[in-house]
């Protein structure tokens, strides 16, 4: 356990609701384990000061009376881009056997999906059905769930359409996005669109490490198109 983390349980003793001593050693307060799993951030940046979403999430955990320190653990992990170490990261989590397990982006649920089937996963993704996380939205079944952040892949399309009516002449545009979004998301879907309406897709995509060098890299290099050969005035 971190340091970080045995403050917290020690937090979560020395705020127990208390008359006496006595009291205090018959009624201790729960604490509750949460780890909370980003793909790319940096642990030292899941802050209510730098990351929004963790903001958010520590917002409505206050709204239900959770309040870390108190009666709340939040573990801090991240995959920090390297996409291909997060299977080792979310067997290293779920050792750690916390209550609930909340996972930021597919890839980093996918590992748990492996990693666990007792745990509760919380994640947010584009479409958990299209991408083998869940069996349905209204019965997801199985131990994953949370929050998809598409009304569905067809939207993607739509992005585009909404573009070219705004631009006319638009003939390329780019997307800066890892590997696996292009192959596995919405990557098939933009291209569908892009063919359609004769707009090219121009890259490349982020390889992992995701990082300042490499974001450097995806966009200093030589511009082409997604798919040689495919999409409009190229």
């Amino acid at each position: 356990m971190r340091r970080r983390d045995v403050s917290a349980f020690i937090g979560c003793a020395a705020t127990a609701p208390i008359a006496s001593l006595t009291a205090w050693a018959q009624v201790p307060v729960k604490c509750h384990r949460i780890a909370f799993v980003v793909s790319t951030t940096p642990v030292a940046q899941i802050t209510e000061a730098d990351h929004s979403l963790f903001r958010v999430f520590l917002n409505e955990l206050r709204k239900l009376g959770y309040n870390e320190g108190h009666n709340l653990i939040i573990e801090r992990h991240s995959g920090e881009g390297r996409f291909d170490q997060f299977p080792d990261l979310a067997r290293r989590v779920v050792q750690t056997d916390p209550e609930v397990i909340v996972a930021i982006t597919e890839r980093v649920a996918h590992a748990f999906k492996v990693a666990t089937t007792t745990i509760p996963v919380v994640t947010i993704v584009s479409d958990p059905v299209a991408q083998g996380l869940a069996r349905s939205f209204a019965r997801p079944d199985g131990n994953i769930t949370g929050v998809s952040g598409y009304a569905g892949f067809e939207t993607i399309g739509k992005y585009l359409e909404i573009l070219k009516e705004i631009v006319p002449h638009v003939s390329r545009i780019g997307l800066l996005a890892p590997r696996t979004t292009w192959e596995l998301t919405y990557g098939p879907q933009l291209w569908e669109a892009a063919d359609r309406l004769r707009i090219s897709v121009i890259g490349p995509a982020l390889e992992s490490p995701v990082d300042e060098q490499e974001y450097g890299r995806a966009v200093s290099v030589p511009r082409r198109n997604a798919r040689p050969g495919h999409g409009g005035g190229g």
